[in-house]
């Protein structure tokens, strides 16, 4: 099991630009002035209506969101992690989501720290001794012997039956 980082801070736009003067009031995109701080987010030094401040491969709104400024083009976190961009980019084993900070990987796979857990009691394996089953569910070591040997005992009781019979 070990650790890696993943890709490199993303930028978050400045969703209230109160600090704007009166005389900047104009979006960097479109060029027409921008009235309510509710329409407007300030990033990358510059104001923009919210419709106007997206990501250039989806389109999505990205006040408050992280995003990814490349070469003067602004990108929202998922498009610029499978834009090829960051080659670090790797989905979660469990959950499926993209992996944005620390990843987890265990046999042979990537996981959010959070989502390696044991499938009996839930508790969150990360840097915990685990092991798995004939059909890769991971246990911790206590439930796993739990039910090991639980399963043991049962097939030696039907065994017993059966010999009886």
């Amino acid at each position: 099991m070990s650790k890696t980082s993943s890709p490199p801070n993303p930028l978050y736009p400045n969703p209230n630009p109160s600090s704007v003067r009166a005389t900047s009031c104009v979006c960097h995109t479109c060029g027409e002035k921008v009235t309510g701080a509710g329409q407007a987010c300030q990033a990358m030094g510059n104001l923009y209506h919210t419709n106007c401040f997206i990501c250039c491969s989806c389109g999505r709104a990205l006040r408050g969101k992280a995003f990814y400024n490349v070469h003067g083009k602004v990108y929202c976190e998922e498009d610029y992690l499978y834009s090829g961009f960051q080659q670090t980019a790797e989905k979660c084993a469990i959950c499926g989501h993209l992996i944005m900070e620390m990843i987890l990987q265990a046999m042979g796979k990537s996981y959010h720290p959070g989502c390696f857990r044991c499938c009996i009691c839930n508790e969150c394996l990360d840097g915990v001794p685990f092991t798995i089953d004939v059909d890769n569910k991971i246990y911790c070591v206590n439930d796993y012997h739990r039910s090991v040997g639980l399963s043991v005992a049962l097939l030696f009781s039907f065994s017993l039956l059966d010999a009886r019979s």
